[in-house]
């Protein structure tokens, strides 16, 4: 199964390549190339989330995003105790004419790795006394436990800028996951299926506000 996903992965990257090459540059001097960002969903579901974005040329640019597990308005899919963090980095591979003409702006892959780490609580349902009837009673017992969640995937998605300043970014991500506890489920930044089905998904809406000029570097090809 590992196996199977880095070649796919790899075969992708590859189809990434070709397309860069047919994307075609706008002239980007003066225009904003970074974005703070801020996560729609994540505060419904258990965590904040906000990431920085900064593009290299018109074709190539890098993301990072970081969270905050527990604090949010939601308690999400785990107790609203849970508590610890969140990390996303990877390198954005623009994939279609900008006709925006803007360096942030249009369709782009997403290479991607995500990690994390966080404290849960859970019940486990434990016999305590052997009775009358010849069997076990049950009573629920609260455990602790310390999880560490990794996935590399890769993100489709969508970026668009209204007045040089407002973005929006939508994106859907798929790849292979890992989670120490062996369980599939929800992990803050993406979701697991677990060591029988080790894939990892994740989607979501980003808005951001661009800043900064830079005299860009125009690649012709």
């Amino acid at each position: 199964m590992k196996k199977i996903f880095v070649f796919l992965f790899a075969s992708l990257l590859a189809i990434v390549g070709t397309l860069q090459a047919q994307v075609r540059v706008p002239d980007c001097d003066n225009q904003e190339n970074n974005i703070i960002k801020f996560s729609f969903l994540p505060p419904l579901l258990g965590s904040t989330s906000f990431s920085y974005e900064r593009a290299l040329n018109p074709k190539l640019g890098w993301e990072v995003e970081a969270g905050i597990i527990g604090l949010s308005f939601g308690k999400g899919f785990e107790d609203k105790r849970s508590m610890g963090g969140s990390l996303s980095i990877g390198m954005k591979f623009h994939t279609a004419n900008k006709s925006s003409g803007h360096i942030l702006a249009g369709t782009y892959l997403k290479p991607e790795l995500a990690i994390s780490l966080f404290k849960r609580y859970y019940y486990d349902y434990v016999p305590y006394y052997y009775n009358y009837w010849g069997g076990y009673d049950y009573h629920d017992v609260e455990r602790k436990e310390f999880v560490t969640a990794v996935a590399l995937m890769l993100t489709f998605g969508k970026q668009v800028i209204y007045k040089s300043n407002l973005t929006l970014d939508w994106f859907a991500s798929l790849g292979y996951s890992y989670r120490s506890d062996g369980d599939g489920g929800f992990n803050y930044n993406f979701i697991g299926g677990g060591e029988e089905f080790p894939i990892a998904f994740s989607a979501g809406l980003k808005i951001g506000y661009a800043f900064g000029n830079k005299k860009s570097q125009v690649i012709n090809r």
